[in-house]
């Protein structure tokens, strides 16, 4: 009776566990094109907005480098001042810049990942998987039979690409 029930205890802790590079199936999606390009033009918008400010910075340096012999100490003083403060503006431009196309990706990608988490959940409840892991956080697969991703793919109507 003992070893009976050691069995069934045994048979009842084993859980079925899938895995899917969930990554690379969002990188297979149809919108996650769009969304890189949205993600590029705000990127070259905000790139060409930093040029025009270090341009100016630049000509604004070489002019007072070409002045300051004929300045006071005083007014040098307040033009490397103001050099300076230039410069720190717009490394905390880039800054909020960097925020902001992390914080816009984040906002357009939230859609695909909810997207893709519905259908890694309908294929999990289905085929009744207990656990589902990121293929990338998981070092030994013993059963490839047990990867989502081209579950996933099929129901999402993406053909791989390679």
């Amino acid at each position: 009776m003992t070893l009976f029930a050691t069995a069934v205890a045994f048979a009842e802790a084993q859980q079925k566990i899938g895995y899917i590079d969930w990554q690379f199936v969002a990188s297979q999606m149809p919108d996650m094109q769009h969304v890189n390009q949205q993600i590029e033009t705000l990127f070259k918008t905000k790139e060409q907005e930093r040029q025009k400010r270090i341009e100016a910075l630049q000509a604004k340096s070489q002019k007072y480098s070409k002045e300051a012999t004929e300045q006071t100490q005083a007014i040098n003083r307040q033009r490397s001042e103001e050099l300076q403060a230039l410069q720190q503006k717009i490394r905390l431009e880039d800054e909020k810049t960097a925020r902001e196309v992390q914080e816009k990706k984040k906002d357009l990608m939230q859609p695909l990942i909810n997207k893709l988490q519905k259908v890694i959940d309908a294929i999990a409840e289905e085929e009744g998987y207990d656990i589902v892991l990121d293929s990338q956080a998981v070092l030994y697969f013993k059963n490839r039979a047990d990867d989502l991703a081209p579950k996933a793919m099929k129901r999402l109507g993406i053909k791989p690409k390679k």
